[in-house]
């Protein structure tokens, strides 16, 4: 599980977004980093739906800390 403190992710979101480090990221994601375009719907939607699933087994899925990284990488 990971530690997630929602001010201090605020505040790094607001000083710099990108600087927010997100290592366990679904590689899908970051391969598409320099590649806006490469983000399309249906891939948003496979990482979220993942995220989902855990979520609607278990709530406290949302702390791992790869779907927490999957969510603040898309925010990213």
């Amino acid at each position: 599980m990971a530690d997630f403190d929602i001010n201090a992710a605020l505040k790094a979101y607001l000083d710099d977004a990108q600087a927010i480090l997100t290592p366990e990221a679904d590689s899908t994601l970051t391969d598409c980093e320099n590649d806006a375009e490469a983000y399309s719907p249906g891939l948003i939607n496979s990482v979220l739906n993942d995220i989902v699933a855990s979520v609607g087994e278990s709530p406290e899925a949302i702390l791992q800390q790869g779907n927490l990284d999957n969510i603040q990488y898309l925010l990213k």
